[in-house]
């Protein structure tokens, strides 16, 4: 089988994560990855342990080596991009082959289409636990083939979904800011435990060993019917203690305030 040629343009973050995902899959003996980023210090990191992406001298040479190219630039450079590496003369051929994964937030596939002058263009939406090999990424495609083709790539690094495009900033809202919302939750309830007396670093691990194995149970019970509200009740016993703390974070609107949270993000999106 003929490896994947892989490249990042722009090493961000993200990229990075998607990098260190990628890394951890049984898919990546498929793949070559390389990278074209002046401004980065992730190569290092990433190679810390073991060569696992090369870097690109020039963007020529970048293109030139690779068939699939994830974008990671800022949104607001696509403009001056298209401008001094798309239209220039030097670099508008060695697009047009090259299937583009966009990361770009607030970027339309029509954006993208005529930016590069071709339609294959996959824009995806991933989330920070992609560095584990476990995000929740949003995708969408100029037509459902180049996903099919891709779909090795675009799982190697978690788990996908299509998503119709105008739920993107939905979709970033409940799966890519999120997490912090998660990580707080994690760091609230551990606090509670060193109230008590418990170590942090232990009831952090604690609890986050128990979000994960309880969302792993709701993915499981939802094959049958069964939401997340519903299984409030499989936990809490008549007159027990978990319906006490359910009652608490209710009257103290809890879910009224995870709302909120999830509207502010929105509303930032839209701004």
């Amino acid at each position: 089988m003929e490896k994947i040629k892989i490249g990042f343009l722009g090493v961000g973050n993200m990229a990075g994560s998607i990098i260190e995902g990628m890394s951890k899959s049984p898919a990546f003996d498929n793949f070559i990855l390389s990278g074209f980023d002046h401004h980065s210090n992730k190569f290092e990191q990433l190679n810390a342990q073991q060569e696992i992406i090369k870097k690109s001298d020039n963007l020529e040479e970048f293109l030139k080596n690779n068939d699939v190219i994830f974008l990671g630039i800022k949104p607001q450079s696509l403009t001056t991009f298209a401008k001094n590496c798309v239209d220039d003369a030097k670099y508008t051929t060695l697009w047009n082959n090259k299937v583009i994964i966009s990361m770009m937030g607030a970027t339309s596939l029509e954006q993208l289409t005529n930016t590069f002058h071709h339609p294959n263009i996959i824009r995806i939406m991933p989330n920070i636990n992609a560095a584990i090999s476990q995000a929740t990424s949003a995708i969408c495609a100029s037509n459902q083939e180049l996903i099919n083709k891709y779909e090795t790539v675009l799982n190697s690094f978690g788990d996908t979904y299509i998503i119709a495009e105008k739920d993107f900033e939905l979709f970033a809202a409940i799966a890519g800011s999120a997490p912090a919302i998660v990580y707080l939750f994690i760091d609230a309830i551990a606090n509670s435990a060193v109230k008590q007396g418990m170590k942090k670093e232990l009831a952090t691990k604690i609890v986050a060993s128990m979000v994960e194995a309880s969302g792993a149970y709701v993915q499981e019970k939802l094959a049958w019917n069964q939401n997340a509200r519903n299984l409030i009740d499989v936990v809490s016993s008549p007159g027990g203690t978990t319906i006490k703390g359910i009652l608490s974070l209710e009257k103290n609107k809890f879910a009224a305030s995870l709302n909120q949270a999830i509207e502010a993000m929105l509303s930032k999106d839209k701004n």
